[in-house]
């Protein structure tokens, strides 16, 4: 439903008429646009304004109100709506600005207890285990294991978070490291 919908926006000629101009689009009587596209429980609406919001020059959204009058938007209203937009934009980058240096603390900050943790005194398991739980903050997963190999070149499942059952993950990750140890040992 959603994708439809998407598509129904993309294709409509208000919203590619509020891209093109980068100006506000008033229509007076929604019934008499032939282009209007009428979507279900909007059946009162008779007058319209789309406004694009802007930023750096990029159309980053629109904002639309409407009424059940005919004529009921004015030029005052659309340039009251695009300043009003104009503060959106920069809501809005400001937000996504504020959320990508978030980020990117929130990544500093793992990988310097990343680094602390390498200097600690706590045994390899206890780090491994540790290691996921950080990467848990930088990056969403629902399962995560580190995967090491032994002196005879087999993979065994050191750490892993998320397994229902993390002894059958183990004895997996073993039959699978079996059959590339055999085809390795006939390449070399």
């Amino acid at each position: 439903v959603r994708k439809n919908s998407l598509n129904i926006l993309r294709e409509n000629e208000i919203l590619k008429q509020l891209e093109e101009t980068r100006e506000s689009v008033i229509i007076p009587d929604a019934r008499e646009y032939g282009k209007w596209v009428w979507i279900p429980g909007a059946e009162h609406v008779r007058s319209f304004l789309g406004v694009p919001i802007l930023s750096k020059d990029n159309m980053i959204g629109a904002f639309y109100v409407d009424s059940s009058q005919v004529d009921f938007f004015t030029q005052e209203d659309a340039k009251t709506a695009q300043t009003l937009a104009q503060h959106i934009a920069i809501a809005i980058e400001n937000v996504r600005l504020i959320e990508a240096e978030r980020a990117q603390l929130n990544l500093a900050q793992s990988l310097q207890q990343v680094g602390m943790l390498l200097t600690s005194e706590i045994g390899l398991d206890d780090v491994l285990e540790r290691i996921l739980e950080l990467l848990k903050q930088v990056v969403d997963y629902d399962s995560a294991s580190i995967q090491l190999l032994e002196e005879d070149n087999h993979l065994y499942l050191a750490a892993g978070q998320g397994f229902p059952n993390f002894e059958r993950a183990k004895e997996i990750v073993q039959n699978l490291s079996d059959p590339l140890l055999k085809e390795n040992s006939r390449i070399y």
